[in-house]
C-alpha cells in the first residue's frame, strides 16, 4: 500500500522554530518536521535576513504528518497548546515580528479548522486574547540557508 497519498503537510509559526519543531517531533503521528521561514517578501532569505525582523518572514515548521493517525484538527490543537498565541510581539523573551504566531493553512478545510478552533477558545474567555493569532494561506516555504553563530 502506497503511505504516501496519507502524508499531508501543515505549517505552523509559533515563535522560535525549534521550540514549535520540538512539540510536533514529539505528537503521534507526525513523519517529519523541518524549520524554516513562511511569508515575507524576500526569496530563499537566510536566517541572518530574517532575524533583523524586515523581511516579513515568520520562523515556521513544516510539519508531514499521516491522516490515518492524527487530524489536523489535533496538531492546530498542539499548536494552541504548546505556546502562549496571547503575546502580540513574539513568544518568551523571542520578541521581534518573525517570531508571532500564525497557522498557514493550504486548503479550505484546513481555514475552516483553525477558524473552529479560535471561535471555541472565544467561547471560553480568551476573544480579546484571540484577535492576534494569523491564519494565512500557505506560501513558499523557505529552508534556512545558513545560521552563522555570529
Amino acid at each position: 500500500m502506497n503511505d504516501n497519498k496519507n502524508i499531508r503537510k501543515a505549517y505552523f509559526a509559533s515563535g522560535c522554530f525549534w521550540g514549535t519543531e520540538y512539540w510536533f517531533m514529539k505528537a503521534t503521528g507526525i513523519k517529519s518536521t523541518t524549520v524554516g521561514f513562511m511569508g515575507g517578501q524576500v526569496d530563499n532569505p537566510t536566517y541572518q535576513q530574517v532575524k533583523t525582523g524586515t523581511t516579513g518572514h515568520l520562523e515556521c515548521v513544516e510539519v508531514e504528518y499521516d491522516i490515518t493517525k492524527t487530524s489536523y484538527e489535533n496538531l492546530v490543537t498542539l499548536f494552541f497548546e504548546t505556546h502562549d498565541f496571547t503575546q502580540t510581539d513574539g513568544q518568551g523573551p523571542d520578541i521581534g515580528s518573525q517570531y508571532l504566531s500564525c497557522i498557514f493553512y493550504t486548503n479550505e478545510r484546513e481555514k475552516a479548522v483553525a477558524e473552529n478552533c479560535i471561535r471555541r477558545l472565544g467561547r471560553m474567555g480568551s476573544v480579546q486574547r484571540c484577535k492576534h493569532i494569523c491564519i494565512y494561506m500557505a506560501c513558499t516555504f523557505a529552508l534556512i540557508t545558513t545560521i552563522s553563530l555570529t
